[in-house]
Order: C-alpha cells, then sequence, then structure tokens
C-alpha cells in the first residue's frame, strides 16, 4: 500500500445574501493498494568439492560452494548443520564403519534454503587374509575339459581389480574368473596366482594361491609284450599287458583271448583273476588267437578307451588256456618309477597225440595245455 498527499487553493461556492470568498487549503490523501514484490531465488545451488574416496585412517576436508557471482543478500550463508558453522567440513581419522555416511551443506539466501550431499566412501582392503581362490580339490580331466577358477576378496571398497599371473588362464578382471583347459603333463600341481587390486585410496592388495590337482588317465594304450608279430607260441611262452600312467593308476587290465566266458575270484593278495578255456571243442580257425587288452580307470571309465590287440599263432588244433585279470587293490606299485600294472600269462603248449589205446587214467579231454599267472606287486 502507498499514499500521495496533494495540496492546493479551493474557492467555495456563492449564495444566499452574504457572499464571501474564501481560500482555503485542501489536503487529499489519496491511497493505492497492491501487494510486496517476493525475495528473488537463488541463482543455482551450493555444490561440494571433496575426495572420492578416502582411505582409511586419513583425514580429509570437503569445502561447500556458491559459485555464482550474483549479489548476495545480506542473510546469505554456507554451513554444514551439525558439523560446521563454515564452509569448511573436516573428517579426520575415517574407518570403515564411517562409509556411507551422509553429510549436507546448507545453503540460506534470502530466506530461500538450498542443500548439497556428500556421501563418504572409506577405500580399505584387500589383504591376504581376506582373498581367496575357489576352484575344485581335485579336477578329472583327460586334457580337453574346461576349469574355471574365481578370485574373491571380502571386507574391500570399491570392488577391487583381479589379475591371474597364468599364461594359460583367460580372464576376466571384473567377475575375478580364470578359464583355463590344464594339460596334465605339464599343468598338474602348478601353482596359480591371483592378486586382487585397489586403486583407489592407498592402493592395496591382496593375494591368493592355488595348486592345480589333476585326477587324469593313462596317455598311452596298454602295451601288450612277449609276443612278435608272426611268432609261433611255443613252450613256456609269456604274455605281458601293461598299462603306464594316470593319477591314479587303472585298477584293472584286462587280457583277452577269443570271445571267452571270464570267472572272477577274489586272491588275498589284493588281485582278481579270471580264466577261460579253449578246449579241443572250439576248433581255432587258422591256428591263430585274437588277443585284447584293455583297462579300468576308476574315476571316469568313459576318459580311458584305449585297447591294444595281437594275433598269437600256435602250432597245435587244441589249446588251453587261460585269462588273468588283476586288480590293483592299494595302488601299491609306485607311480614314481612309472611301474606298470602286469598281467603275465604263461602259455604252455603242448601237441596232443591221440593213442588208440584207451587209459584208464588219461584221455584226449584231461590231456590239456596248463596256463599259470603271476601278478608281481612291484613291477
Amino acid at each position: 500500500m502507498s499514499s500521495t498527499i496533494l495540496e492546493g487553493p479551493v474557492e467555495t461556492g456563492r449564495g444566499g445574501s452574504e457572499q464571501r470568498k474564501n481560500r482555503q487549503k485542501a489536503i487529499i490523501l489519496v491511497l493505492f493498494c497492491g501487494h510486496l514484490a517476493p525475495s528473488p531465488d537463488p541463482p543455482g545451488d551450493p555444490t561440494v568439492s571433496c575426495l572420492r574416496y578416502v582411505s582409511e585412517g586419513d583425514s580429509v576436508t570437503c569445502e561447500c560452494q556458491a559459485r555464482f557471482h550474483d549479489d548476495r543478500p545480506p542473510d546469505f550463508s554456507l554451513t554444514w548443520p551439525g558439523h560446521s558453522d563454515t564452509t569448511s567440513l573436516s573428517l579426520t581419522n575415517v574407518m570403515r564403519r564411517d562409509n556411507g555416511s551422509v553429510f549436507t551443506c546448507l545453503m540460506i539466501w534470502n530466506e530461500h534454503r538450498r542443500t548439497a550431499s556428500y556421501t563418504l566412501q572409506v577405500a580399505y582392503g584387500p589383504d591376504d587374509s581376506h582373498t581367496i581362490i575357489r576352484g575344485p580339490k581335485t579336477f578329472i580331466t583327460d586334457g580337453t575339459k574346461s576349469l574355471i577358477l574365481t578370485c574373491m576378496a571380502t571386507e574391500v571398497n570399491p570392488p577391487p581389480t583381479y589379475i591371474w599371473d597364468a599364461a594359460l588362464c583367460k580372464e576376466d578382471r571384473k567377475a575375478g574368473t580364470c578359464t583355463l583347459t590344464p594339460d596334465p603333463q605339464f599343468d598338474d600341481n602348478q601353482q596359480i596366482t591371483c592378486t586382487a587390486k585397489c586403486v583407489e585410496g592407498a592402493s592395496r592388495t591382496g593375494v591368493a594361491v592355488f595348486f592345480l590337482n589333476l585326477t587324469y588317465p593313462p596317455k598311452e594304450p596298454p602295451v601288450i609284450t612277449g609276443y612278435k608279430q608272426g611268432d609261433v607260441i611255443s613252450h613256456d611262452s609269456q604274455l605281458r599287458c601293461s598299462v603306464a600312467g594316470g593319477k591314479p593308476q587303472v585298477s584293472k587290465v584286462i587280457l583277452t583271448c577269443e570271445s571267452l566266458v571270464m570267472k572272477y575270484s577274489n586272491i588275498v593278495n589284493g588281485t582278481v583273476s579270471a580264466s577261460f578255456i579253449v578246449d579241443k571243442a572250439n576248433k581255432v580257425m587258422n591256428n591263430s588267437i585274437l588277443c585284447t587288452c584293455r583297462a579300468v580307470w576308476e574315476p571316469e571309465e568313459d576318459l580311458y578307451t584305449l585297447t591294444s590287440q595281437i594275433l598269437l599263432q600256435t602250432d597245435g588244433d587244441n589249446v588251453r588256456s587261460r585269462e588273468y585279470v588283476g586288480w590293483i587293490g592299494g595302488l601299491i606299485i609306485g607311480a614314481v618309477l612309472g611301474v606298470s600294472i602286469s598281467f603275465f600269462i604263461s602259455y604252455m603248449i603242448r601237441r596232443v597225440r591221440l593213442k588208440a589205446r584207451a587209459q584208464n587214467d588219461f584221455t584226449p579231454d584231461n590231456s590239456a595245455t596248463s596256463i599259470t599267472s603271476t601278478v608281481p606287486l612291484m613291477g
């Protein structure tokens, strides 16, 4: 509301019997009604200048600023309510428990209130005691399977970068994974190291070590010795089937000659034997016998399917033989020397001449070739 005062001479009217002329001063009060204009808004919000990450144990000072050039009103102020009455906020000896704390800067401008916030990020970790590599205690492979190792760091902020030192790793530094295809011949017991590194704050690191423990089958097929192709089996001939390598070694080696039924029986020394008989009723074609050797690798039988075969030449029409299957119960054979699991089959083949005269204690049915087997425990 506003008012105006007007001053000036005024003449009165004339009338009746008396005529007078008076000069008087008149005061006229004029009132104007209206609304008061509001105070102007601040030209912007305050801003906070501070470190993004503060290392654990360090101190930091943050500044609240009003970065505009307008004339500031009389009531202008920048403070940190509850912490500072000035534009500066000082935090000393910050700890990981302070991580995530929020501090607010308040600006007053013509009775208007504007704020800006700062969230404290404390950088801490990693360290060796909180960095691990997750992977299988043992990995079964034939050299074609992929393995994923995962490096993990806890008690750390912000999340670290993971670096693997193994050349065989295909690494994901953000996820912390190492994908590899280990070769049993070279990578068993190999040491793999992961380093978790935080680039913020004091750039601390945490290191973890992992040892590959591989379980793998033999690499080579069974080896049959004691007979050369083209030779004729004679008296006291001996065959041996060996399978070397593998971790663990094969548990059973089977040597078969022709497709004959096997009969198993346990033996005290931890081996298992099987036998077959070819009597005179089963004629051997062309005096030859096909023998096949294979082995059983217990951790995963499908990973070892290699076999070896030989064709034996005999010098008789009637052959009686036996097959022995060795069971290595306790894997007693030393792996360091690569001693093979061996199976000995001795063939003693004798010609049987049928005599015209009958004898009570000797017939063609029991005049068979006898076969013996030995399974040495140490080689």
